[in-house]
């Protein structure tokens, strides 16, 4: 092959290598925006003191522009293969809705809630090799024989993780574990006026209030950044083998002009003794 033709295949190489990148790198940046666009379903999110937690649930609910408010409890148990996860949900439909579910038994919504069930994320079902309507033993002080009714996507999350009911939580776990609220408006234009009266009324800090918005954008920003060598190293790609073709048809050029210039002086020398077939057959090769 000649120099341009070793210079455009690299070129095209490039170009492949670079629109399989873009194109995995922005489906997963759109699935991780439609996972966190349907997980982050509450408004508000305030993570208050265990103590005040309920005072501000209950202010949150007298609030006119709060239509409901959701409970979270959260727990970190020690276990054989690390630490576990352990968090509780409600029964309503916007909790159910915000779960992101890979597989389940029929019905799981109302046995996660009505019996001795718990749902896991996908990244402690492939490690444990558990699937909806297997038992798992949670360990102390929770137990054995529990019902997995379900396996939902946790990306991200590099411990086992396991969804229980409220009431199941308040029954095996009460007293311990960091709590949060999710507050759902009517109207999501009125969370920057909520946060303001919440934030004075309790004295919280920044750290401990935001809304779905924040947090959403925060997560993508941290997404692109992550992956932003990605399209770096397309670029100096592109770069390369268009300089490599600019070269390569350099480098040909000059052979051209240095075999144009040999043939020049052989077939001056042919001619000088009048052996113009011999000269014009090879000057055409």
């Amino acid at each position: 092959m000649s120099y341009r033709g070793v210079a455009n295949m690299a070129f095209m190489l490039a170009m492949a290598a670079n629109m399989g990148v873009e194109t995995m790198v922005g489906s997963f940046r759109d699935t991780t925006d439609r996972w966190l666009t349907q997980r982050l379903a509450a408004d508000i999110y305030v993570y208050p003191t265990n103590n005040s937690a309920v005072r501000m649930s209950r202010w949150l609910e007298a609030q006119p522009e709060v239509e409901r408010v959701w409970w979270r409890w959260e727990e970190e148990i020690p276990t054989e293969s690390g630490l576990m996860q352990v968090v509780s949900t409600g029964d309503s439909n916007g909790e159910m809705d915000a779960l992101t579910v890979k597989i389940a038994v029929p019905n799981y919504w109302y046995h996660l809630h009505h019996s001795r069930s718990v749902m896991i994320s996908e990244s402690m079902a492939l490690k444990r090799d558990l699937r909806p309507g297997d038992y798992v033993n949670l360990g102390a002080p929770l137990g054995k024989n529990w019902h997995v009714v379900g396996v939902y996507y946790d990306y991200g999350n590099p411990y086992d993780q396991v969804l229980l009911s409220q009431n199941r939580w308040l029954a095996n776990l009460a007293g311990s574990g960091d709590v949060a609220l999710g507050a759902v408006l009517n109207d999501k234009s009125q969370s920057l006026f909520v946060e303001q009266r919440l934030q004075s009324t309790f004295r919280l800090s920044s750290e401990r209030i935001y809304d779905n918005t924040s947090i959403h954008n925060k997560a993508m920003t941290t997404f692109d950044r992550t992956f932003a060598i990605a399209d770096t190293l397309g670029n100096i790609t592109l770069v390369i083998a268009v300089f490599g073709i600019f070269f390569a048809t350099i480098a040909g050029e000059i052979t051209r002009q240095k075999h144009t210039s040999l043939c020049g002086a052989w077939c001056l020398r042919e001619r000088i003794s009048l052996n113009l077939a011999a000269c014009n057959f090879w000057c055409l090769v």
